[in-house]
């Protein structure tokens, strides 16, 4: 019940500073709205966004930079269950040992989306290139 607590209030304070422009990394994504409003707006994101962001290794894969970028912006993920995350871009973030990470790349460099969440709950966000 306590960790429930904490995670909630971890989440708010997240919230209130990324409002304030002051989200504890430095590159959090702002977006419009701290959450989806209800199942149609992560089902809607769905349709729009999941053809268009595809993690992993591809020559194409500014493109779907491009498309994550734009989903951000629209859809901030803070607050939201790590799950809607998920069903937007239409495949889980991949484990590494120092978080979530949703990793465009050539194979010779890329961006990475480190994510942070707590008992399921997105709470960071972090833009990342890689070299």
């Amino acid at each position: 019940m306590i960790q429930s607590f904490l995670a909630r209030l971890l989440v708010a304070i997240a919230l209130l500073l990324s409002a304030c422009g002051r989200h504890t990394n430095e590159n959090t994504t702002p977006g419009t709205s701290a959450m989806p409003t209800n199942r149609s707006t992560v089902s809607q994101l769905a349709v729009k966004y999941r053809d268009r962001i595809q993690p992993g290794v591809r020559d194409d894969y500014p493109s779907s930079v491009h498309a994550m970028e734009e989903l951000l912006a629209e859809w901030s993920p803070l607050g939201a269950p790590l799950g809607d995350l998920a069903e937007i871009v239409g495949t889980p973030p991949e484990h590494q040992a120092d978080g979530l990470y949703y990793i465009f790349e050539s194979g010779f460099g890329g961006v990475a989306w480190q994510l942070w969440q707590e008992e399921g709950v997105i709470t960071g966000i972090r833009r990342r290139r890689m070299d």
